[in-house]
């Protein structure tokens, strides 16, 4: 073999290489493998967090925006709203990157969870039933927004025009998943209603019935079954290298129609 011919040989080699960590299979891997530490590392600070401070925050009754107000839980619980944030960030560039997330209502509706959880860990709310500041406002109007945003953007990303999000199970599982969640956050609102109208017929029958924190952490876990399975999928058929387009897609099988 001639000195010019290796060398060009040389060059086809490297060429591939030079975008081998930001692109392909290995870039969906990295995202996804965020994804799902991010968001198990979070949700595992936060069920610490009920089991290390019951006496100081009922998880039952009081919701995790609390935390803010427990010595030594403040910290562990902003770290552990930026880590589910990271993961939401990690899962649209992921859904983006495998042409899985191209409506732009799906988007902006992943975008403003990620910024809902961003401000909730941010601005902490009054500890007080009642509103009285600023940041008690961005936190309540911003964690109103996350605990239907994400569910919202699955439900559209299960009818993008790809059918990208369309594997036989996971996409059941996946509509299911989100309308439990929404359901959830129906069913919070509901209890949250002696704080938020007082004067509003049957509040009192619903204030006798405090259970407004284990419906928040409910919603929580719903939320992170979205993420993971999302994640998960994602990372399955990416090292499977199954296609994500088309009939079948992400399931050499078929696709839930």
């Amino acid at each position: 073999m001639g000195r010019q011919h290796r060398a060009a040989s040389g060059h086809e080699r490297a060429v591939p290489e030079r975008s081998w960590v930001l692109s392909g299979s290995t870039g969906l891997i990295l995202l996804t493998s965020v994804v799902i530490f991010a968001s198990v590392h979070g949700a595992g600070t936060l069920l610490y967090l009920a089991f290390r401070f019951p006496a100081e925050l009922d998880p039952v009754a009081e919701a995790i925006s609390y935390y803010a107000y427990v010595d030594g839980a403040r910290v562990r619980f902003t770290v552990a709203l930026l880590e589910m944030a990271l993961a939401g960030a990690a899962l649209t560039l992921a859904l983006l990157k495998a042409g899985a997330l191209r409506r732009t209502a799906a988007l902006v509706l992943m975008n403003s969870w990620c910024a809902g959880v961003v401000l909730v860990a941010l601005f902490p709310t009054d500890d007080d039933p009642r509103i009285l500041s600023v940041s008690g406002v961005i936190h309540q109007v911003a964690g109103a927004s996350l605990f239907v945003t994400l569910p919202l953007a699955v439900l559209l990303a299960l009818r993008e025009p790809s059918g990208a999000v369309r594997a036989r199970g996971v996409a059941t599982t996946l509509r299911r998943a989100a309308i439990a969640t929404l359901a959830l956050a129906l069913a919070y609102l509901t209890a949250r209603l002696p704080d938020i109208a007082p004067g509003w017929p049957l509040v009192s029958a619903i204030g006798n019935v405090a259970v407004g924190g284990l419906l928040q952490r409910a919603l929580f876990a719903g939320e992170l079954v979205l993420l993971l399975v999302l994640a998960g999928w994602l990372f399955a058929v990416t090292r499977s290298g199954a296609p994500l387009d088309g009939d079948g897609a992400g399931d050499p099988a078929g696709r839930d129609g």
